[in-house]
């Protein structure tokens, strides 16, 4: 999840009655600006480019600083177009250079949702509604409508760059589902073992953990588990979430674990071993009176048989519970 913002505002000025006009999601009497000192705040939202900061010279220059702001539309300065008065009528760049400019992080012009202007991107928003926006045109929130019932967030949420933050006891891409439990339970069901909310890496939403993945774009995250108590970085000797060299080649990741291949052993399974002893005569050296090698509780493994104890566990068969980390 992310902290909640303000929906943007687009300007959309037009008489609402005889004596008032209406200025995006303002009523304002037609007396001037004058008389209207205290809804300068609320006025300048609509001199400011959606997702850019606001600056405290905006009382005088709208948008860029290349206009004034006259009653929450800005009046641009030659040589500046624009609702916000952030593109120049003129352009010295070359167009690779322009374009370079427009480029987001994935190194697309634009998101593929506007138009580059002289190294600036102006979204495609045709309709009038503003929902597209951002330095990039990175932001859509269209994505925020509710399919049936037309309503940004269900009606029980905001709306900030294509996500939704919903209000307390609703969830869902778009706030459609209220939640059917008490804070208390859904804060129960989402305690780890560890006695933390979501192993601390996590959001709860309804009884439910939502993990915060490193790397969203994945088929499958790094942080995972009912309540995120998974990190697969812990297999990972150097993490890099482009690659897939967990264990160092040598074993298999389970829920951040290692569970190394035979002739290898370590945390991350960096370290060849050399045993002369056979699996059957490994096992049966690890079991020490159990049915099962090294507690048979998944303490341990065992390894040329030796019991290699995760950690928080000790003994020739990893049967002590040291209490220093929860399993």
């Amino acid at each position: 999840m992310h902290t909640p913002g303000p929906l943007p505002h687009h300007v959309s000025g037009g008489r609402a009655g005889p004596d008032v006009m209406k200025v995006g999601e303002l009523v304002l009497p037609l007396t001037g600006c004058s008389a209207l000192e205290k809804e300068i705040p609320a006025l300048m939202r609509h001199c400011t480019l959606p997702g850019q900061p606001s600056r405290a010279d905006h009382v005088d220059k709208g948008g860029d600083g290349h206009g004034t702001c006259d009653c929450g539309k800005c009046k641009c300065d030659a040589g500046w177009s624009g609702e916000a008065c952030q593109y120049p009528t003129k352009c010295d760049l070359t167009k690779k250079i322009s374009n370079q400019m427009c480029k987001n992080s994935q190194d697309v012009i634009c998101s593929n949702a506007g138009t580059c202007h002289c190294g600036r991107c102006k979204c495609d928003n045709s309709d009038g509604n503003g929902l597209i926006y951002g330095k990039f045109c990175e932001c859509d929130d269209r994505e925020c409508i509710d399919d049936e019932t037309e309503e940004v967030c269900g009606g029980h949420g905001k709306c900030y760059c294509g996500n939704c933050y919903c209000e307390a006891g609703w969830h869902g891409d778009k706030c459609e589902f209220q939640c059917d439990i008490t804070p208390w339970e859904s804060k129960r069901r989402c305690t780890s073992p560890d006695g933390k909310i979501c192993s601390n890496r996590g959001t709860c939403v309804c009884g439910e953990c939502s993990c915060h993945d490193v790397d969203p774009t994945g088929d499958w995250g790094d942080i995972h588990g009912d309540t995120c108590e998974c990190d697969e970085r812990d297999c990972r000797a150097v993490y890099d979430r482009y690659s897939d060299d967990f264990c160092s080649g040598h074993g298999q990741c389970n829920c951040g674990r290692c569970d190394c291949r035979a002739g290898w052993y370590g945390k991350n399974c960096e370290h060849p071993r050399s045993c002369l002893l056979s699996a059957e005569e490994s096992t049966r050296k690890c079991q020490s009176g159990s049915e099962l090698p090294c507690s048979g509780r998944g303490n341990g493994i065992c390894s040329c048989g030796n019991c290699e104890c995760w950690d928080g566990w000790n003994g020739n068969a990893c049967e002590i519970w040291l209490g220093t980390e929860y399993p």
